[in-house]
């Protein structure tokens, strides 16, 4: 019988990496894309921003996320 690969894997240093910024909109947290690989994941899941969920299940890949800080704006 087959085994099952172990799903919850630590993600190695050289792992890749797509970036994303943390907003609000109308109140709600919003995660979009800062990279195209991150873009890419969007597309995959025919929306414009990542979920909580969707981000675990890219971390479950093996990709590491990095937040991409936003500067303060000026009036």
């Amino acid at each position: 019988m087959a085994t099952v690969p172990n799903l919850h894997l630590a993600p190695v240093p050289d792992a890749k990496v797509i970036k994303v910024v943390i907003g609000q909109q109308y109140g709600q947290e919003v995660i979009k894309p800062a990279s195209p690989e991150a873009e890419i994941f969007c597309e995959m899941a025919n929306t414009k921003t990542l979920t909580r969920r969707l981000v675990e299940q890219i971390k479950r890949l093996g990709y590491r996320v990095e937040v991409v800080p936003t500067e303060p704006k000026e009036l």
